[in-house]
């Protein structure tokens, strides 16, 4: 990310990259804030549906009891602790794995800038024998736009080497937790912190996957769209060796980026818009189960 090709070259392109910095801080922002939320209302859990009663955030195998005040300060301590701590490595995974595409993003609308800016040659041009030196700075222009795409298309390559078991993991689990949340809320008390907390939960997973589908969606669609801008431009008044560089560089472009998890599911609206319909199938399916 601190490679010289990815360094903006004027104010737009610092503008580019801080609104794109811009968009993705305030979805992570919000998916920090209802995480965190829903870790509060698992806290309060005991304090409002087992008033009265000592009992744990989670029911589960603890060292200690909840008959000593001291030990089970420290056993609610301990479970509302390893909770947060659990939403932050999934927020901070999911933060520096998302950040990086966006920002892969910011460079193809860095391109995009960078190619408005080739210049037409007019007639006048020509008459004035300038047309050689435009042609020269123009297919300058071009030739580093392919250096810096080639630069994008390995990046993203990267992060999804790195990441791609991890967000397969977190779309096959986040269904059946989806599914399994959405019957749960079917036999809890509305009026229980539980239910809220529940609520909350499955709020939060469905945010999860909507930021990783959305950030895949935004890398296909700013590269679909570089195609047409290359295509969009003045090409036909440029030389021959920008005209034939061009070419070949739009089929590569043709094929657009694409941010996959598990090497194989594709990250995009359409993807997420799937896992809810999977998530509602499953969920369909065990309620006739359990009222059978």
């Amino acid at each position: 990310m601190n490679s010289q090709v990815f360094m903006p070259q004027s104010t737009e392109q610092e503008r580019i990259l801080k609104l794109q910095a811009s968009k993705i801080k305030r979805l992570l922002l919000a998916f920090a804030v209802s995480s965190q939320a829903t870790c509060g209302m698992w806290a309060l859990k005991p304090l409002f549906d087992d008033a009265g009663e000592r009992e744990f955030p989670f029911r589960m195998w603890m060292p200690v009891g909840t008959e000593k005040s001291l030990e089970y300060i420290a056993g609610y301590a301990f479970q509302l602790l390893s909770v947060c701590t659990s939403a932050y490595i999934y927020f901070g995974v999911d933060s520096v794995a998302l950040c990086m595409v966006i920002f892969g993003c910011a460079q193809i609308d860095v391109i995009k800038d960078k190619i408005v800016k080739i210049k037409p040659v007019t007639m006048e041009d020509r008459a004035a024998k300038r047309a050689s030196n435009i042609f020269e700075d123009n297919y300058k222009i071009l030739v580093e736009c392919i250096i810096q795409h080639q630069k994008i298309v390995k990046f993203t390559e990267r992060i999804e080497n790195t990441y791609h078991t991890y967000l397969l993991f977190q779309l096959s689990g986040g269904v059946g937790l989806i599914c399994m949340s959405a019957l749960r809320i079917l036999v809890v008390d509305w009026q229980s912190m539980q239910f809220f907390s529940i609520i909350t939960y499955l709020s939060v997973m469905i945010m999860q996957m909507y930021v990783c589908c959305w950030c895949g969606h935004e890398l296909t669609a700013h590269s679909e769209e570089l195609y047409w801008v290359l295509s969009e431009g003045p090409w036909y008044e440029q030389s021959v060796q920008f005209q034939r560089a061009l070419c070949f560089t739009m089929l590569r472009m043709r094929r657009p980026m694409v941010f996959r998890a598990g090497h194989y599911v594709p990250l995009s609206r359409q993807t997420f818009v799937s896992i809810l319909r999977m998530s509602y199938s499953y969920f369909a399916l065990l309620r006739q189960t359990h009222k059978n």
